[in-house]
């Protein structure tokens, strides 16, 4: 949680009243912060594929895979979120350009439901393994947001290759 505590700090990701979408949302910090944030005039939603129990009233948690649940589970009311935040991360094997290729594969997952799911002037926010394929993956961040850049937060272990994309 300390990780999303910075990123929020720096970029000013929630706010009170906002909407947010938590992808790989287990074990349940990020979703408890983001609904701490948000208030109960917010409403966060986190989906994983393992379960993970509401903290909140104004929380709602579902057990799926994002790269097969229709958005419409997601957003049922089609009402959109302020915010979509992704830690979500690749069983890792320590194959660098594998580990590196799944991790893009899941920031490229939780970007494609920026288009459908994400307020206009929303922020947008995902875990990365640096190696190739992140330049492009920058420039079509950059297409998306006005403004975009890669952060390591404090809390991230030195020599780690895990990076934050924030749009």
């Amino acid at each position: 949680v300390f990780k999303l505590e910075h990123l929020d700090r720096r970029f000013s990701l929630l706010k009170t009243g906002d909407r947010v979408l938590d992808l790989g949302c287990h074990p349940g910090s990020w979703l408890r912060y983001a609904a701490q944030r948000v208030g109960p005039s917010g409403w966060v939603v986190g989906i994983d594929r393992a379960e993970t129990s509401p903290p909140y009233d104004h929380c709602r948690t579902l057990v799926g895979d994002i790269f097969d649940t229709p958005r419409e589970i997601l957003d049922p009311e089609g009402r959109g979120f302020d915010a979509v935040i992704s830690d979500m991360s690749p069983a890792t094997s320590g194959a660098v350009a594998r580990d590196v290729a799944l991790s893009l594969r899941c920031a490229e997952a939780a970007l494609g439901l920026t288009a459908p799911l994400l307020r206009p002037g929303g922020h947008f926010m995902a875990k990365l393994l640096q190696g190739a394929g992140v330049e492009e993956y920058m420039a079509a961040v950059k297409q998306r947001f006005l403004k975009a850049a890669v952060f390591h937060p404090k809390a991230t272990r030195k020599g780690s290759r895990e990076v934050y994309v924030v749009g």
